[in-house]
C-alpha cells in the first residue's frame, strides 16, 4: 500500500440497491486512516461523493446513481 496519494483516480462498476443504513455507502477506498481517498454514495441524495481524509474535504457530485442499474463511476483528484 502507498501513502503518497497524489494524482489519484478511483473507478468502479456499481449496481446500487438504493438507500442503506447510515449516512453513506462506501464504494472504494485507497490509502490509510490519515491519508486516503474514499468514493461513497450519500444515502440521503443518492449522489456520488469523493472524500479526502488528510485534507478533510468532500466533493459532492451532481450525479445521482440510478437504482438497480450497472453504472461506471470514477473520481479523480490531481
Amino acid at each position: 500500500a502507498t501513502t503518497n496519494l497524489t494524482g489519484v483516480t478511483l473507478a468502479a462498476w456499481v449496481k446500487w440497491a438504493g438507500s442503506g443504513t447510515g449516512n453513506e455507502q462506501q464504494i472504494l477506498y485507497v490509502g490509510n486512516a490519515s491519508n486516503g481517498y474514499t468514493l461513497v454514495v450519500r444515502n440521503s441524495t443518492s449522489k456520488l461523493t469523493i472524500l479526502e481524509q488528510m485534507a478533510g474535504w468532500a466533493d459532492n457530485c451532481q450525479f445521482a446513481l440510478p437504482i438497480s442499474t450497472w453504472t461506471h463511476v470514477a473520481g479523480v483528484s490531481d
